[in-house]
């Protein structure tokens, strides 16, 4: 029997599970995002159609006519009667 052959089986065998080895450790690339197109839309006052005003008082259902006992005065009064105030704006 050949004592060699199983040697020279050996070398090429040895390559080749130390290539499949090295190659499965190697980090692979992630694909590049697509480029999506995209609509784009700006958006104004003008294009919502427009407002509406209407003259109108807004009154709560129930009035209690109720008095504040505080002592101290009243030093300004940023709002008066009927005028438009926004959110956070100071009355009083």
């Amino acid at each position: 029997m050949n004592v060699f052959l199983p040697r020279l089986l050996a070398l090429p065998t040895l390559a080749c599970l130390v290539a499949v080895l090295t190659a499965s450790c190697s980090k692979t690339e992630p694909a590049p995002e697509p480029i999506r197109a995209v609509r784009t839309l700006t958006l104004g006052a003008a294009s919502a159609g427009g407002t509406h005003e209407f003259a109108a008082d807004v009154l709560a259902r129930v009035e209690s006519r109720l008095g504040f006992r505080v002592a101290g005065k009243l030093i300004a009064r940023s709002a008066e009667v009927g005028q438009q105030v926004k959110a956070g704006q100071s009355l009083a």
